[in-house]
């Protein structure tokens, strides 16, 4: 007798999805760990894809962060008298094997690209006229959004229809991206198209479950008013104080800052729709994720600022001076971000440029990058056979990762 086959689901990761910042990890840990924990799930078959320009752009960023080690490391050598032979070429070259080892570990497959699949006629004129996933502007952008979309629609066109069978998602931080996958795929009933690894983790989840989508579908909603709706005290959020949980969880984690920047601050918290975690008898869990939206800061160096002009700010605690071969105020070159009173300026016998104390606010650090921490907060609730949401529980809250933009 033969055995049954599992349902499969094909995963096709955009390149916000496996973004990290990093010049080692071609895919970021929170995905590598869930490829990890679907390898051999006897319910579900999960298959992982790349579209062949999602891998040429990882490669070209973790290209670029590379080449930020070629100037430290030019000193190095000047320092040691001694040439260490580390060229971009070589970069490159370790960026291609570190990324060919990483697909194979993880068992990527990467669809490649087939000029003879696509109808260059309508995509040009959605180029043209701005369709998704070009965006609306002067300037066309969008058109590596369009090769990942022609890339997804092949893998959609190319595999089973029933969704018994196989199902295909798209995970894309990208609207108009989503919004142009959504529209090609409309006749398909086994198309996900999903924003983001959080919203994917709750679809393998529910497809893994014994658990019957559509009744997973009728409590999502009720679980998400549940848990939080702005101002409402009576929600969970407000309840169990997860926002102080969560300040006390980001502050107990060292986060890792991008290169040059020595602090960062919060600017507010994005929490998602509660995903489906699993089902043990009456008890459902879920995941609230919440982003907290990051700026990273870097010290100003205020040298840099005044190149030509012997600058003297007196009565300050660190006064600051810089070589001069002119002393002529019209030639000061100001930052945007410091402020002025009413701006006092006068040139001392010396010839040196004065301005008058206290008119003058200069900023310690500048903003350098902006990011969002992750972290998932656990929570169960028992649900009655008329679909009513009773006796929830805080199971814990616990740090994801920290994605800094580029």
């Amino acid at each position: 007798m033969s055995k049954h086959k599992p349902p499969e689901l094909r995963v096709v990761l955009d390149t916000n999805a496996l973004y990290t910042g990093s010049a080692n990890y071609f895919i970021r840990k929170e995905v590598a760990d869930l490829i990890g924990q679907h390898k051999d799930v006897p319910d579900l078959q999960v298959s992982w894809y790349l579209p062949s320009i999602v891998k040429d752009e990882r490669h070209f960023q973790m290209l670029t962060e590379a080449q930020r080690f070629l100037e430290p490391i030019g000193k190095l050598e000047r320092l040691l008298g001694h040439n260490l032979n580390i060229t971009l070429d070589l970069l490159d070259a370790r960026v291609r094997e570190a990324i060919d080892k990483q697909i194979a570990d993880h068992g990527l497959t990467i669809l490649p690209f087939d000029p003879a699949t696509i109808d260059w006629v309508r995509l040009v004129s959605d180029a043209a006229f701005r369709r998704a996933p070009f965006q609306a502007g002067e300037k066309e952008k969008g058109f590596r959004d369009a090769l990942v979309l022609e890339s997804f629609i092949h893998l959609v066109d190319s595999s089973p229809g029933t969704p018994s069978s196989c199902r295909i998602g798209l995970v894309s931080g990208v609207e108009l991206l989503r919004i142009a996958a959504a529209a090609r795929t409309t006749q398909a009933q086994n198309v996900h198209v999903l924003e983001s690894i959080d919203a994917l983790k709750g679809l393998i989840n529910t497809l893994g479950s014994a658990v019957d989508e559509q009744f997973i579908g009728a409590l999502q909603p009720r679980a998400a008013k549940l848990f939080y709706k702005p101002s409402d005290k009576d929600t969970l959020y407000y309840r169990w104080d997860v926002h102080q949980q969560l300040k006390t969880t980001l502050a107990a984690t060292t986060i890792s800052l991008p290169a040059g920047a020595s602090r960062y601050t919060v600017d507010e918290w994005r929490v998602s729709t509660p995903r489906f975690l699993k089902k043990q008898s009456q008890r459902v869990s879920w995941v609230s994720r919440f982003g907290a939206r990051l700026k990273a800061f870097k010290p100003v160096d205020y040298s840099s600022w005044y190149p030509a002009t012997n600058l003297i700010i007196p009565g300050s605690s660190s006064e600051q001076s810089v070589a001069s071969t002119t002393s002529q105020p019209s030639n000061l070159s100001f930052p945007t971000s410091f402020k002025a009173g009413n701006l006092g300026v006068s040139q001392s016998p010396e010839g040196s440029t004065f301005f008058t104390p206290g008119l003058l606010s200069f900023p310690e650090q500048q903003p350098l990058a902006s990011g969002t921490a992750n972290i998932d907060v656990t929570w169960t609730v028992s649900v009655t056979t008329k679909l009513t949401l009773k006796s929830p529980q805080l199971d814990g809250l616990a740090f994801v990762d920290v994605i800094w933009e580029q």
